[in-house]
């Protein structure tokens, strides 16, 4: 897919209807939306389920309950990306584009590979007209892209002025970046400026965000530009009477970020040259609001002490994309590998691990990486850990749990690899010839995809691990009273294959995803795990996936690491409390209806 469009909807509910009209008519169609309903009271959430359900686009519906702000709704939204996905087009509810827009700024970053970001013409797209013939729009410009002053100050190029009014050149033309109404960004080129592998600072919450993306990417060599013959229109609501804001609302947060910014991206030297206006400036702001709001001084100083630390350390980040400025080259040089051992974790990663591991690829003859995604572990610093154990691994750390399929297809995308060595964070590796022994298995064996190792518990007992495919009762025998029954106790048999011989390689339905060894060219033409599948099913759904295109799906004997296996959704035994009080039961039950709808209760052919 070449792009992903994302759309974080906060009580915008009536503007959908408009927006998908203008998609349906977009000339170019390789692009899939997710729209996230960002915690819209009851009568806009209605809406925006009746605009989705009415709309023929590509498209999914999230929701959160509580509003969690424009940069974290776009980082969450980020991460719903598909593996190889180019770019990204953030919209707003409240615009349209014209049917050229997305094909125009997609060509241009095509064929300019240094490009990082594309804004096109936004003009003001006045509402309560869009019923007439001209549909609401004006040739009032919006944005023209970001522009900064020496006084470090960012405004919207020709905002409030008449398209006439406004010299613009016909062909592309620099910009400092976009704004963020509906631009479009090269995933890569965020990957390589991003210190967290996010898309938005998320200490920005809704202001100045994109200000500090342009920051980071024009840091890093990349450029940006306004594409002058895509044309859209957007209806500014913060600037209407129709949404009074306080000032405790935009003018504070606007205030902050902008000296936060100051702090993290200006150099000590730029503030003699090209912002030397800026010190004058900030410090007439502070005497501005400490005779009008004395309060904003005081949240100033607390907010800034708190996250000092962090500022400092993004700091560091920007001098380091500035000292390396024009060697993040688009798209992003992803290194080469033979094997890429991907880790997500969340509060689980146990230092054994990552020692057993480095052992491991220290006896692999080939070339191996290893990319450990956190989803905001609470427990310890995830990249300080595995610093002290694997210095050259690649550690992204989220702010938010955002699910195991998702965030291993991050992971895995953030590598080139021939092989891919999905890991839980709760294993051993007991033989330092593992890789080697797994590697070599694929080699020898063209016709098999996907291989896992024989997994033993800390006791030494075998985990099954190896099962045939789920029927649809499965999780009720599971769950509940029915599995001491005899149906229930021979279904479970027959899940588990005991049946089987396991003292040789076992072709199998799947495997769990504890522990997978899958080809490269495989794993990327089945676009890595589904990402609708939070937590449990991921798995099956990718060795189904696997069986279909024609490879195999093998246990094998003769390579073996050593496995915690939690059951975290198994912990209490009563079914209606485990469902009430445990969030890995809840996924399981709600991944179990989603594998269902997909494929359609029909069992697979292998299942036997």
């Amino acid at each position: 897919m070449k792009i992903t469009l994302q759309l974080s909807c906060y009580n915008g509910g009536r503007y959908l209807p408009y927006l998908f009209a203008s998609l349906e008519c977009q000339t170019m169609y390789d692009w899939h939306l997710h729209v996230l309903d960002n915690a819209s009271d009851e009568e806009n959430s209605r809406l925006i389920r009746e605009a989705v359900a009415a709309s023929s686009i590509s498209l999914s519906l999230d929701r959160v309950e509580r509003n969690i702000g424009f940069a974290n709704a776009h980082n969450r939204l980020f991460t719903m990306r598909p593996v190889h996905t180019d770019y990204v087009l953030l919209l707003n509810d409240d615009a349209i584009l014209e049917p050229n827009f997305i094909k125009q700024l997609v060509a241009y970053l095509d064929t300019h590979p240094s490009c990082a970001s594309v804004s096109g013409q936004i003009l003001r797209w006045d509402f309560s007209r869009c019923k007439k013939t001209n549909k609401g729009k004006t040739d009032i410009v919006d944005s023209l892209g970001l522009a900064v002053g020496l006084h470090g100050f960012v405004r919207d190029v020709g905002a409030g002025q008449r398209l006439t009014k406004t010299y613009i050149s016909s062909s592309p033309t620099p910009i400092f970046g976009p704004s963020g109404c509906l631009p479009v960004y090269r995933i890569s080129a965020v990957l390589a400026s991003s210190p967290d592998g996010a898309l938005f600072d998320t200490a920005y919450g809704s202001y100045k965000e994109d200000v500090e993306l342009a920051y980071r990417l024009r840091a890093a060599g990349f450029t940006s530009m306004l594409v002058p013959d895509a044309i859209a229109y957007h209806r500014r609501t913060f600037r209407t009477n129709e949404v009074n804001r306080s000032e405790q609302q935009y003018a504070y947060p606007s205030f902050r970020n902008h000296l936060w910014m100051d702090i993290v991206h200006l150099p000590i030297g730029s503030l003699v040259t090209n912002r030397c206006l800026v010190i004058p400036a900030e410090l007439a702001k502070i005497v501005y609001w400490i005779a009008k709001r004395p309060s904003f001084i005081v949240r100033l100083f607390q907010d800034t002490f708190t996250h000092w630390a962090d500022l400092i350390r993004l700091r560091k980040h920007a001098k380091y994309l500035r000292t390396h400025r024009g060697t993040f080259t688009a798209p992003y040089p992803k290194p080469n590998a033979d094997v890429n051992i991907i880790i997500v974790s969340h509060n689980e990663l146990s230092i054994k691990t990552l020692q057993s591991l480095q052992t491991a690829r220290e006896h692999f003859s080939g070339i191996s990486t290893v990319v450990v995604v956190d989803n905001a572990s609470i427990d310890y610093r995830a990249n300080e850990l595995i610093a002290t154990v694997i210095p050259d691994a690649w550690v992204l750390l989220r702010n938010g749990d955002y699910g195991y399929g998702r965030s291993m297809n991050m992971g895995a995308d953030w590598i080139d690899a021939k092989a891919y060595f999905i890991l839980n964070p709760d294993t051993i590796l007991d033989d330092p010839e593992i890789l080697n022994q797994l590697w070599a298995y694929l080699n020898t064996h063209p016709d098999v995809g996907l291989v896992g190792p024989k997994l033993l518990g800390f006791d030494g007992v075998l985990q099954d691990t190896c099962r045939r495919f789920p029927s649809w009762y499965q999780p009720f025998i599971q769950r509940t009273s029915l599995r001491q029954t005899a149906f229930g106790k021979r279904y479970i048999q027959y899940f588990l294959m005991k049946d089987a011989d396991r003292s040789r390689d076992l072709d199998a339905d799947w495997i769990q995803g504890s522990a997978m060894f899958i080809r490269g060219n495989l794993w990327k033409s089945l676009h890595g795990f589904d990402d609708r599948y939070w937590l449990y099913f991921e798995d099956i759904d990718l060795c189904r996936r696997v069986w279909q295109s024609g490879n195999r799906v093998v246990c094998t004997v003769n390579t073996q690491l050593r496995h915690a296996h939690g059951h975290q959704s198994a912990k209490i035994k009563n079914t209606l409390i485990n469902i009430l009080k445990t969030k890995e039961t809840r996924s399981h039950l709600m991944s179990w209806q989603k594998y269902l709808r997909k494929w359609k209760f029909i069992s697979h052919p292998r299942s036997h």
